[in-house]
């Protein structure tokens, strides 16, 4: 559980360190994820992190730590909200 409480809080950090959360980032990254893949569940495994990093001008690793927050949180978005929703 600690190892999720440390990447959630780089993943917080990146956010406001590159202001992705203002409206035309946030937009620019959901078209990315949205565009990368059909399958939801591999969509920010499909962006690359070097595009990504290069898109927003952050270091690699950052975009690695992003991304796979971002996969963490899709992932359970279907393993629990999906398989639960309408109970």
């Amino acid at each position: 559980m600690k190892q999720q409480i440390l990447h959630k809080q780089e993943f917080d950090r990146i956010r406001l360190k590159y202001n992705l959360d203002n409206p035309n980032n946030a937009e620019r990254i959901a078209n990315m994820l949205s565009s990368s893949s059909s399958s939801s569940s591999t969509t920010a495994a499909a962006v690359s992190a070097s595009e990504f990093a290069s898109t927003f001008g952050m270091q690699l690793h950052e975009a690695v730590i992003f991304l796979e927050w971002i996969m963490i949180g899709v992932k359970f978005k279907e393993d629990v909200l999906d398989k639960n929703k309408g109970v």
